[in-house]
């Protein structure tokens, strides 16, 4: 079984920081790697390829949008074994149902993260 990693990507620090350790509480040993943006992030995986991504991604990014960035990582890494969740405070309806359309995403979470949730996403990656 491949190694879980969480990937965050959200260009706000204090947000990266609270998410960080809200997941750290719920599933301490499990490795989180924390990035601005999402070029950092994709450097990251084709440095790291044989793992499992858990990746928290807003979608308000610079550089790289998170649509941008889920579209640069399934070119690069289509064989990668990974579930997205968009983390955003505010989403529009255009957004959403973009959301719901794509078979990589598996939900939508309004931030802040909230440790309730943390296990059952962690498990839904598992299986």
């Amino acid at each position: 079984m491949k190694l879980m990693t969480i990937l965050l990507i959200d260009d706000d620090p204090v947000m990266n920081l609270i998410h960080q350790r809200v997941i750290e509480l719920e599933l301490p040993h499990t490795p989180i790697q924390v990035f601005e943006t999402g070029p950092q992030a994709l450097r990251y995986v084709q440095q790291h390829t044989a793992q499992r991504y858990m990746i928290f991604l807003d979608l308000n990014l610079p550089v790289m949008s998170g649509w941008d960035f889920i579209d640069a990582f399934e070119q690069r890494h289509q064989d990668a074994n990974y579930t997205i969740f968009i983390l955003s405070s505010s989403i529009d309806k255009t957004e959403m149902k973009k959301i719901t359309a794509h078979d990589r995403i598996y939900s939508f979470i309004q931030k802040p993260l909230k440790r309730e949730i943390i296990r059952d996403l962690f498990d839904h990656c598992e299986t």
